[in-house]
């Protein structure tokens, strides 16, 4: 299945996915804190912890969440501790008050342990303890310089729309959908990028335009940097969609084999999608309680996806063939499927 193809899929499941209210999250922690002592809320239950308990290769800027099976927006007190040091920070909930956040004030340490505290309802407790991986120091750019990088878009935790991650992993199976990214220039604190599709094998797809992103990656902060891209056109077998904004985050990890942490937020324009009949997407996912945000010109025709806690592999070196629609449309391999 194609990535377009796909993208199709991942509408089509939008609408199922919300309607049921799905918010299971596979990270759940192994602690029972279910209770059947009646609160005002009714039973009072502490049903996920992200980071999972007992994980031991946490990304040092992981988001800290825990879901609840009530409102505890008023209730919930959240204490993170390394050590016995508290680590500072602050707690906000979800608009339905049943998911907690926690943000650090500053990053976390790499290879440390740290210990999530949770007081609920009812007189509960519960807590999960968790180590961060190596990743965090920084990491010299010139040595990343022509190291590519596979990214299976839909191998993390799909954030946004919310409740869509269970059933598109369902629907999309063990098929990944890879985007390759690759450093080619150091510039101080900016590092220039290259990104294209990949195939199932990880080499590049020379029947796609790359990505050429319209500027440097910030990498003010190594081993963190984040890159945007606008107007993205991918177009496949006679498939052509844009992504109207793309943008890719993450972490080198100290050897430079891995991207930790990497995260991808696209918003997809629905007005440029060609060769499916599956109408307007945003009247399509209105009725599951969506709503299409602004494109980058100000017209409310985007459908924005989040994907995080990815884990990008180093796949080979020689940096990424740029490719434009002229030369695809020269490339006699490259010829569109009926």
């Amino acid at each position: 299945m194609t990535f377009l193809r796909k993208s199709f899929v991942l509408v089509t499941a939008i609408s199922f996915a919300t309607a049921c209210g799905d918010k299971t999250d596979e990270n759940t922690d192994d602690t029972d804190t279910t209770d059947t002592t009646d609160t005002p809320g009714g039973t009072s239950t502490l049903e996920s912890f992200f980071p999972e308990n007992g994980a031991t290769d946490v990304f040092y800027k992981t988001p800290i969440e825990i879901v609840f099976g009530q409102d505890e927006s008023t209730t919930a007190t959240v204490t993170v501790t390394s050590g016995g040091s508290a680590v500072a920070g602050t707690t906000t909930f979800s608009s339905d008050g049943e998911t907690a956040y926690f943000v650090p004030n500053a990053d976390l340490m790499p290879s440390t342990t740290y210990e999530v505290a949770v007081a609920f309802s009812g007189g509960k407790n519960a807590s999960a303890t968790w180590t961060t991986s190596d990743t965090g120091a920084v990491v010299d750019g010139n040595t990343l310089l022509g190291n590519i990088y596979s990214i299976d878009i839909f191998s993390g935790r799909i954030t946004e729309p919310a409740g869509v991650g269970d059933l598109l992993g369902s629907l999309l199976g063990d098929t990944p959908i890879n985007v390759l990214i690759s450093p080619s220039e150091l510039n101080g604190t900016e590092l220039t990028m290259r990104g294209a599709l990949g195939l199932e094998d990880n080499t590049q797809d020379v029947c796609s335009e790359s990505i050429d992103f319209p500027v440097p990656a910030d990498y003010s902060s190594s081993p963190y940097f984040t890159i945007e891209g606008l107007n993205v056109p991918i177009s496949v077998q006679g498939i052509t969609l844009t992504i109207d904004t793309l943008n890719v985050s993450g972490a080198f990890s100290p050897n430079g084999d891995a991207i930790e942490g990497a995260a991808i937020t696209a918003s997809l324009d629905s007005r440029k999608l060609s060769g499916l009949d599956i109408g307007d997407i945003c009247e399509l996912v209105v009725i599951a309680g969506i709503s299409c945000t602004p494109c980058s010109d100000g017209t409310a025709a985007c459908l924005d996806v989040k994907v995080d806690s990815l884990v990008a592999a180093k796949v080979g070196t020689g940096g990424i063939t740029p490719i434009d629609l002229a030369a695809v449309e020269a490339n006699p391999d490259c010829v569109a499927a009926p």
